[in-house]
């Protein structure tokens, strides 16, 4: 129940009917119990003049003169209908024994407030005999009673209460949603907001204005004119009823969001839009992502397009459906020509079975991708080796919408490979010759070499020849165990080693002897170790050093010393070869331990080396799991260094280990 402010004794009297009014009056300005009752036939003549209810009650009072109840004199037909009960029936007779229900109301208690104060009151109640209406009341005192004026407004309280819901809706709608929500009253200029304009776009409550200027101020410049425009025009054509938009709406924190404006007018009787109604729903996600999806498709289609590699989507089924020119390129087929083909049409039919049901099993989800190697058949009938990797892409329901294919042409790198095959293969037959074929031989000449120059008796000059031949003969049997060596790391057998307890500083010794035997006019110096044992294989050091010193005495200055220094640097033995003259050209040390590369040649070194002996000593040191460097400048000479640990890890190491240390 809810009253409302009291009404004074002439705002009472001005709100009833004329003739009301008039009743009221002599009602308050008659003397005693006969006031009231003398004005009863004038009331009945005004019962069809007021379409609300009016009724004269006087109180029952006990013996102290306290009111306990009130007693009807008159009563209209309204209130008659209100009542659902006739005036004959009520009149004379007591409220609260007739309508007990009142007993407790807030309109019996007014009635005797009224009595008490002499001061007219005016509420809004329900009724208390039915529950669902709704009542304004008028209360004024006359000397004997009072005058009641009943009002049904339970309409306009629906009505109310239907506002009222429609407005608790509106707030929950506004506060659930990230919508702004706005309602425009067109005639008054005002703008009241959704409260997604506070907490979406961080406004503060006291920085949002209810204009229009204040929304048009902050859509994007290059916007603005635009929608406002639209925005204007629904306001002049009457046959338009909603109105909508795209834009750019500045933030509070200054950044803009993407927003489709959505409104719909409401018109008065004349056709004029007095009101719209409508919602700001945020767009920048959605517009973010078409960007980023539109840069993504640009992204693919520039790498389609310019990619190295042939590139193209294929459907489900096998067919070519886009290419790449890359691709039209190792094919021989114009674009137009091969959309349309399959995979299976430009595939060698030997390798065709094997890749269609290899993309079967990717379709099927057996497999994410495939990539295989296999020969392609170009239009010119050629055949080409390409590397074919294919994709499966989805759609979002699970089925299959294409296979991207990238084609990569290694019709070169094949071509390649067969040839170092080939290579391979006749390496490998070399090996078998030379180490038959020409070592037997060899060594049948060494042996009669060393028997003759065993005679005592054999000449000077003879002895002389024989010692070149000696001599050549040992060159000779180094190069095809050098040639030997290379072959067997061609193969990818490495050089083998088999480590023994092996002195480095005897190894040395017997080289220098040697060497000193074969290069009379040269000077060896060699200078050992204190500790010069490890655990290595002492036919391999053999080699090793008499390729250092070999090397050294070529390139070496004739009239300089050749130096054979072995260093103990603990779990580390190093063997060092200097020789003094001209240094190793820059641009031959990133590859001077590689097969078949020599340094300047001179008269003493042309057509006497193959180039490989470095490459051993790179091979041997690698097996033995060491390292070797090389230093060359004009003022110090030559020096290469070998670092050999004394108890190797390995008893061989292949050819593919790390590069050796160049100074």
């Amino acid at each position: 129940m809810a009253s409302v402010s009291f009404l004074d004794e002439g705002a009472s009297a001005q709100a009833l009917p004329r003739e009301e009014r008039a009743a009221s009056r002599s009602l308050r300005g008659s003397d005693g119990e006969e006031g009231l009752a003398a004005l009863l036939p004038a009331l009945e003549a005004l019962e069809g003049s007021s379409l609300d209810g009016f009724m004269a009650v006087e109180p029952e009072r006990d013996a102290a003169g306290a009111i306990t109840d009130f007693r009807w004199l008159y009563l209209n037909p309204a209130v008659e209908q209100l009542l659902g009960r006739a005036e004959g029936e009520l009149r004379g007779r007591l409220l609260l024994v007739e309508m007990p229900c009142y007993r407790e109301s807030d309109l019996f208690r007014a009635c005797v407030r009224v009595m008490s104060t002499g001061e007219p009151e005016a509420l809004e109640l329900r009724d208390a005999a039915e529950e669902e209406r709704w009542l304004r009341i008028s209360l004024a005192r006359c000397q004997t009673g009072l005058t009641v004026r009943l009002l049904d407004i339970s309409a306009q309280k629906q009505a109310e209460q239907e506002l009222l819901d429609r407005e608790l809706m509106y707030r929950l709608v506004s506060q659930a949603t990230n919508d702004v929500l706005w309602d425009w009253d067109v005639d008054r200029g005002l703008i009241r907001w959704g409260e997604a304009i506070y907490t979406v776009l961080g406004y503060r409550r006291d920085e949002v204005r209810g204009s229009l200027a204040w929304w048009a101020e902050r859509l994007h410049p290059e916007d603005r004119e635009r929608v406002v425009h639209g925005l204007d025009e629904i306001l002049t054509d009457a046959e338009t009823e909603a109105w909508s938009d795209e834009y750019r709406f500045r933030r509070a924190d200054g950044t803009y969001a993407f927003y489709f404006d959505r409104g719909f007018a409401i018109r008065d009787a004349r056709g004029k839009v007095h009101r719209m109604l409508g919602s700001m729903v945020d767009l920048t996600d959605r517009v973010r992502a078409e960007e980023a999806l539109l840069e993504s498709e640009e992204r693919f289609r520039a790498i389609f397009t310019q990619a190295a590699v042939g590139m193209a989507l294929v459907s489900p089924a096998g067919a070519w459906l886009k290419c790449n020119q890359r691709l039209c390129d190792i094919v021989g087929y114009p674009c137009e020509e091969l959309v349309g083909k399959t995979l299976e049409d430009v595939t060698f039919p030997e390798d065709a079975q094997g890749a269609m049901r290899q993309l079967q099993r990717v379709l099927a989800g057996e497999l994410k991708s495939h990539t295989a190697e296999l020969r392609a058949v170009c239009k010119n009938g050629d055949v080409v080796w390409i590397n074919l990797t294919i994709s499966l892409v989805r759609e979002v329901s699970g089925a299959a919408r294409w296979f991207v294919a990238v084609v990569e042409d290694i019709h070169q790198r094949k071509r390649l490979e067969e040839e170092a095959r080939r290579a391979q293969a006749f390496e490998a037959q070399l090996h078998g010759i030379v180490g038959h074929d020409i070592r037997s031989p060899l060594a049948a000449i060494k042996a009669t070499v060393s028997q003759l120059l065993a005679k005592p008796d054999l000449p000077e000059p003879m002895h002389k020849a024989v010692a070149r031949i000696a001599r050549s003969t040992e060159r000779i049997q180094r190069l095809v165990q050098q040639l030997l060596d290379y072959t067997r790391i061609r193969v990818g057998d490495g050089i083998p080693v088999h480590p023994k307890p092996t002195d480095l500083n005897e190894v040395c010794r017997r080289v220098v002897e040697e060497f000193s035997q074969t290069h009379p006019g040269r000077a060896l110096e060699f200078r050992g170790a204190a500790n010069g044992v490890g655990e290595w294989d002492p036919d391999r050091l053999m080699q090793l050093v008499s390729n250092l010193v070999e090397n050294a005495l070529k390139y070496g200055a004739a009239h300089t010393p050749v130096t054979i220094q072995l260093r103990d640097e603990g779990e580390t033995a190093v063997l060092e070869v200097h020789n003094e003259g001209e240094p190793i050209p820059p641009s031959l040390l990133p590859t001077l331990f590689e097969p078949f590369r020599r340094g300047p040649q001179n008269e003493q070194t042309v057509k006497v080396s193959l180039g490989l002996g470095l490459y051993v000593v790179r091979e041997v040191v690698r097996a033995h799991g060491g390292m070797v460097e090389v230093r060359s400048d004009r003022e110090s000479g030559t020096t290469i260094s070998v670092h050999l640990p004394r108890h190797p890890h390995s008893e061989h190491v292949d050819g593919d280990g790390p590069a050796p240390t160049l100074h």
